[in-house]
């Protein structure tokens, strides 16, 4: 009787057991269909309320992307002029050069030395709508960028005034930024190899080839050949001892006695910051004086046939933009200043040297 007791117990318990399980499971199972029903009636994908939020959220998404899209453009998105002068658009990264100092030949060294680099790295070449060296030449150059406040920026620096710095034209730059270079960039070879790009650029503005003309057959020597003497002085014979060296006379008279050897009845052109040295002290009787002002003479000079220069970018330019022989002092620069140039990399090597 005892067992069949405890045996009526653990059955008991086992039915009691059952009953409390099933009717939890019960219990559960509803309120998961109910919260399923709550979330099918809150978040159906068809019901009105829903589409209208989609339809929220995606055009704030739109608007953000446009924005984004937008801001790109400006600051990353370069329009370039295509063939039959349709407009293309391609992402770029641009290249600027913030100059140390600002005269003429400077300049010039700056931009066409940006563009030589800008063309190895494949960077877009930018340039100020200031820049005055656009007063003198017909530049192509991309001029609807201003060069302030580039974004997304990396500084670069040369080694030297006159030294060719080779990392400025790696092939591993650093292509995710723009790049401004502070420098004089004065050496040829950051150029090599677009020299005809360079002097088609540096071509003169239509007025000031007029006056060049006009000057030359007042001179009656349009059909002469000529050769432009360019006779630096001005404030380098003031920093003589920091190293800006002028030639003497016997330079001079060196340099055309050369030539008139090696040409038939050659002119002489002069051009200087200082027209009085050159009248006490370059006294011969095939030279011409012009002196105007520093865009004319400039271009005097360049339009000549052969070159003699003195000291200074001015100068260089002058004999790099002519198609002839130049002859250049050898005695600039000269110590100290001559520490931050390296004579291979600023002179030309067809260029002769003189002192």
């Amino acid at each position: 009787m005892k067992m069949n007791r405890k045996r009526l117990y653990v059955l008991c318990g086992f039915v009691i057991a059952a009953f409390v399980y099933v009717h939890f499971m019960t219990q559960h199972s509803a309120l998961t269909f109910f919260k399923a029903g709550i979330a099918g009636k809150l978040f159906n994908e068809n019901s009105p309320e829903t589409l209208n939020r989609y339809q929220e959220r995606d055009s704030r998404q739109s608007d953000n992307t446009n924005k984004i899209d937008d801001r790109k453009r400006k600051t990353n998105v370069l329009e370039t002029p295509g063939k039959n002068s349709v407009t293309r658009e391609r992402k770029a990264h641009y290249l600027d050069v913030i100059p140390n100092v600002d005269r003429l030949g400077n300049r010039m060294f700056t931009y066409a030395s940006r563009r030589g680099i800008a063309d190895e790295i494949n960077f877009v070449p930018i340039l100020s709508r200031t820049d005055p060296i656009l007063k003198l030449f017909e530049i192509n150059l991309n001029k609807s960028v201003p060069t302030l406040n580039l974004q997304n920026n990396a500084i670069k620096h040369e080694i030297n005034t006159g030294y060719y710095t080779e990392e400025l034209m790696s092939p591993f730059i650093d292509k995710t930024t723009n790049i401004t270079i502070r420098g004089h960039l004065q050496s040829w070879k950051y150029f090599q190899g677009i020299e005809t790009d360079i002097r088609k650029e540096f071509t003169l503005k239509a007025d000031i080839k007029a006056r060049i003309k006009d000057i030359f057959n007042k001179l009656n020597i349009s059909r002469r050949i000529k050769v432009g003497v360019h006779v630096r002085r001005g404030d380098f014979v003031k920093l003589k001892n920091e190293g800006y060296n002028v030639p003497s006379p016997s330079y001079f008279y060196k340099a055309m006695d050369m030539f008139r050897k090696r040409l038939t009845s050659p002119v002489f052109v002069m051009c200087s910051d200082d027209k009085k040295w050159i009248i006490d002290n370059l006294k011969v009787n095939d030279s011409f004086i012009v002196h105007e002002s520093i865009e004319v003479d400039f271009g005097v000079l360049m339009s000549c046939d052969h070159s003699i220069i003195s000291s200074g970018t001015f100068g260089w330019w002058s004999a790099y933009l002519t198609k002839g022989t130049s002859i250049y002092f050898s005695g600039f620069p000269a110590p100290p200043l001559l520490q931050y140039f390296n004579f291979p990399d600023y002179y030309p090597p067809d260029w002769i040297g003189f002192k």
